[in-house]
């Protein structure tokens, strides 16, 4: 029995949303590699916060939910955004040293990462095939950085830590879900993050240029619109439905990485990557 048009059409839409959303995300990054030599790292994650922290309390005061403030567990709250912060910061950080298809594709594992740390962390229990297809997905990430077949590349490492952190950070909002309404957790992560960088962001700060400056902006504008995007995403669709859309990030870092850098990921990235997405999917749906 096929879903009526009023259940289906909400879903593509949010999968498009997801879609959009992979593709803004991936611009982010690929401003993120472009400024990677000319402005500090703190100063570009402060300027984003900034623009973050503004839309969601601007968005947050426009709902009337002025109680989105109040959290159960605050302390968690801050913890959880501080490692996002942490996390972003290294992803961006390696792009001064590999490409944006190979910071993806070991970024994919991420999931990976998560579904490892569940079973000791939350005591939800994995089935062996999610093992097994954890298992594929590491050898997947040792095919991308084939560590000990060529130079040491300290971009692979930042990605790997970054990796790492997200899936904490993603078991530690799981944590907080119980407690907290989306609403709150949102502008925590925001405002908790701004409000840090703020305390370093000026000891870093350099002045840019014309073209800095716009390029400044496009990354606030990219990162916010992001998190918007994925957002309305998954109030539209079903998480396990948009799940395998998430790989998109890989498809589109491709794309920018050739349209403005003129970098294609090798063979052995290709093939690495596929194995990262393919076991993703399988650990996803089990």
């Amino acid at each position: 029995m096929s879903a009526s048009p009023s259940t289906t059409t909400p879903v593509r839409t949010g999968i498009l949303c997801l879609a959009a959303g992979a593709a803004v995300f991936s611009m982010f990054d690929a401003l993120n590699k472009s400024m990677s030599e000319t402005l500090p790292l703190v100063q570009r994650l402060w300027v984003y916060y900034l623009a973050f922290a503004a839309v969601m309390a601007l968005a947050v005061w426009r709902r009337g939910e002025r109680g989105a403030w109040r959290s159960a567990r605050p302390g968690l709250q801050v913890v959880r955004a501080l490692v996002l912060v942490v996390e972003t910061g290294l992803f961006a950080a390696s792009l001064r040293y590999i490409q944006l298809a190979d910071m993806q594709a070991v970024a994919a594992a991420s999931p990976l990462f998560v579904l490892a740390l569940s079973a000791p962390a939350l005591g939800e229990p994995v089935a062996r095939r999610a093992w097994i297809a954890v298992g594929l997905g590491f050898v997947g990430v040792l095919i991308v950085v084939r560590p000990g077949l060529r130079e040491f590349n300290l971009g692979y490492a930042l990605v790997l830590i970054g990796a790492a952190l997200w899936a904490l950070y993603q078991i530690m909002l799981r944590i907080v879900g119980r407690h907290d309404p989306p609403a709150t957790t949102a502008l925590w992560t925001a405002a908790a993050g701004a409000a840090s960088l703020s305390l370093v962001g000026p000891f870093f700060w350099a002045w840019p240029d014309a073209t800095g400056w716009l390029m400044l902006a496009g990354l606030a504008v990219c990162g916010t619109l992001g998190h918007v995007l994925y957002s309305y995403a998954f109030r539209l669709a079903p998480a396990a439905t948009l799940q395998p859309f998430g790989y998109l990030n890989l498809v589109f870092a491709i794309g920018w990485g050739w349209l403005i850098f003129g970098q294609l990921p090798d063979l052995w990235t290709v093939a690495g990557a596929a194995l990262v997405v393919i076991a993703g999917i399988v650990a996803l749906r089990e």
